[in-house]
């Protein structure tokens, strides 16, 4: 019994563990929506196989840890743990006249809530891992022991203040049938209006078979996915149409040619203004199946030619058929056939689009392709920078609005030309200098013609000016107002603010002499214009004593009032404004008899004759002053009439 319980044990065990690595996931996408200051709805989509998935390991993905990451350190911040809030199966099925549908099953779970988290000027990484793949996947190497990472990343506050990531409108195709051309409207919606562009990536990995779903998932960066050997971004999967995806509108197309499952992932870059502030991808497995059908619409003709004379070879598959040609040529109200294979000879140069409607008793197809015919002397070559000026170094990144031709290189104007059908994105000038970047197109495949564009980029040397200076001048009762100004400044273009209403506008004088004593602020500016020309500003304080201007300072009073109120009953010199002064000063009254005599700046007359003791009357009495500026041989002599009130 012992026994049986224990076998009992190591089989769940074995179960539980199988479960979890069961291979079954599908594909998925994080997107985030703002929903007010750092605060965000995180969204999680999950796709599963729910053929080959075991109903253990797909009921197990009904919960999901989310994990967010610094996005400048790559450290863990938090993890957060959800349950699915819906379940739904992706049914569309992309293809008409199919006799008998595939059997296709894949689910999407999606998982939603809000998160308060601030992506402050760092950004944040939000991230989720699960394995494994589907052992049966096409493309890949090791598949049943290769997980997936989905991640997005919030950008940071100093890119973008307010953003909500793009969101894939429709569900991925279901399945795809082989030698049947199948387009796809794999656009985004940006609530924000933001401009997008898509392109065809490769996946991430993540997770492991011994570590299924990581709590929390590993940090960042994360590494793509390892293809098989003919496989790749251009070639995803083999087809007569290999799969491509229009960068502007988000149409996918692909014709494939053999069946099996493949893995694929489409980025969406969202552009605002000019500048790219974020991205998102989707990850999905492309289940490619032999399909019967009643009818296929198909055609082939070139994207481009330079002969208005088209020929289309027609491609469809069905008994019985009948054709309808529309060649889309504006010009002409008979653009039409019935015939298998056409010919149609246009009337101008453009864009136009192709449409083959075949269609027997029991069903109709219908397929289109947009067709640009060329003048013989026309490939378009454009490309822009975003930034094209720089200080002592700049990083331009190149936005390549070129048609596409056969053959094109780039030289970047200071000696370094890029190897042929080398494309380069950004490029980085290390000296200053004017540098022209041209790009050469030559197209071998449609006519035979060349094409050039080119930009002008500078880098400028910076120029940082200094606007220090120092002040010298005498304290204290040696002062004389004078002050001298030592200056380093560098700068053509300036201003002086002397503190006392006094600016200089771009002249210098080695002293200036202040008038009235008291606290300055002697300020520089400088503003010079120009290219990496950085400006400077520097101020300094200084305190001029009481001995500047002394005559001028020197307050004599006139009239006083000893009636012993206390209030201007005795006469006095002002001390303050005098302290950096020595006197000699006399008071006479009419007669000129000497009534009062003093040497120092703190005594007060009464109004009494200081040799006799006696109260003077009322009436006018003259001063005579003799001032010694301290430390100098200086002398002022001054002289008042003093009125006394009784």
């Amino acid at each position: 019994m012992k026994n049986l319980i224990k076998y009992i044990w190591a089989c769940s065990l074995i179960l539980t563990v199988f479960i979890a690595n069961a291979t079954h996931i599908v594909g998925g996408d994080i997107t985030y929506e703002y929903v007010s200051e750092n605060t965000y709805r995180i969204n999680l989509f999950l796709y599963v196989d729910c053929i080959n998935g075991t109903t253990g390991a797909i009921n197990s993905d009904k919960e999901a840890n989310i994990a967010y990451f610094n996005a400048e350190t790559n450290e863990f911040i938090s993890n957060d743990a959800l349950d699915v809030i819906t379940q739904l199966n992706v049914e569309e099925v992309n293809y008409k006249c199919l006799k008998v549908e595939p059997n296709a099953c894949v689910q999407q779970f999606k998982f939603s809530y809000i998160k308060i988290i601030n992506p402050r000027d760092h950004g944040i990484i939000i991230a989720f891992q699960r394995c494994c793949r589907n052992r049966t996947i096409s493309n890949i190497q090791n598949p049943e022991n290769t997980g997936a990472t989905f991640f997005v990343k919030l950008p940071p506050k100093n890119i973008v203040k307010v953003n909500s990531s793009a969101v894939f409108e429709k569900l991925p195709p279901n399945f795809l049938c082989t030698n049947a051309p199948l387009v796809f409207d794999h656009k985004a919606f940006d609530k924000d209006g933001d401009s997008l562009v898509y392109s065809l990536i490769l996946p991430y990995i993540g997770a492991t078979a011994d570590e299924p779903r990581p709590i929390p998932a590993s940090k960042p960066p994360y590494a793509n996915i390892l293809m098989k050997g003919q496989y790749g971004v251009r070639n995803m999967m083999n087809g007569t149409v290999l799969l491509q995806i229009n960068s502007l509108t988000g149409e996918l197309r692909v014709t494939p040619s053999e069946a099996g499952q493949f893995v694929v992932a489409v980025k969406v870059e969202e552009y605002r203004n000019g500048v790219k502030i974020a991205e998102g991808f989707r990850d999905y497995q492309l289940n490619v199946i032999d399909c019967d059908f009643d009818v296929i619409a198909n055609f082939s003709a070139p994207d481009k030619t330079c002969d208005w004379s088209v020929s289309f070879e027609n491609l469809s598959v069905g008994s019985a058929l009948h054709y309808r040609w529309d060649f889309g040529d504006y010009n002409s109200t008979d653009d039409q056939a019935t015939t298998k294979n056409a010919k149609w000879e246009y009337s101008s140069v453009g864009k136009y689009r192709v449409r083959l409607i075949v269609f027997n008793d029991g069903c109709r197809d219908s397929f289109f392709k947009d067709l640009n015919i060329l003048p013989s002397n026309y490939i378009y070559a454009k490309f822009d920078a975003m930034q094209k000026e720089g200080c002592d170094t700049l990083r331009v990144i190149l936005n390549n609005q070129s048609d596409s031709a056969s053959n094109f290189r780039w030289d970047m104007g200071d000696g370094v030309v890029i190897p042929i059908n080398e494309n380069i994105e950004e490029y980085l000038y290390t000296k200053p200098g004017r540098y022209t970047i041209s790009l050469n197109l030559h197209d071998t495949n449609t006519c035979n013609i060349t094409d050039d564009s080119s930009i002008v980029v500078e880098v400028f040397p910076s120029k940082h000016i200094d606007a220090g200076f120092k002040v010298n001048y005498k304290k204290g009762c040696s002062s004389n107002g004078i002050v001298n100004i030592e200056g380093r400044n560098t700068a053509s273009s300036y201003t002086w603010d002397l503190g006392d209403g006094t600016v200089w506008k771009d002249e210098f004088k080695s002293f200036y002499k202040y008038k009235i004593a008291g606290e300055y602020t002697i300020r520089l500016e400088t503003s010079d214009t120009g290219k990496c020309i950085f400006n400077d500003s520097f101020e300094m304080n200084l305190f001029l004593d009481n001995v500047i201007a002394a005559e001028k300072g020197i307050q004599l009073y006139n009239v006083f009032s000893p009636d012993g109120d206390a209030f201007n009953s005795c006469f006095r010199l002002d001390a303050e404004r005098t302290q950096c002064l020595d006197v000699d000063y006399k008071i006479f009254n009419r007669w000129g008899e000497l009534v009062f005599e003093s040497h120092s700046l703190y005594d007060c007359w009464d109004g009494t004759n200081n040799r006799s003791g006696n109260a003077l009357p009322a009436g006018e009495y003259f001063g005579v002053y003799l001032f010694k500026v301290k430390g100098t041989a200086k002398k002022i002599k001054l002289s008042n009439v003093i009125t006394l009130i009784r």
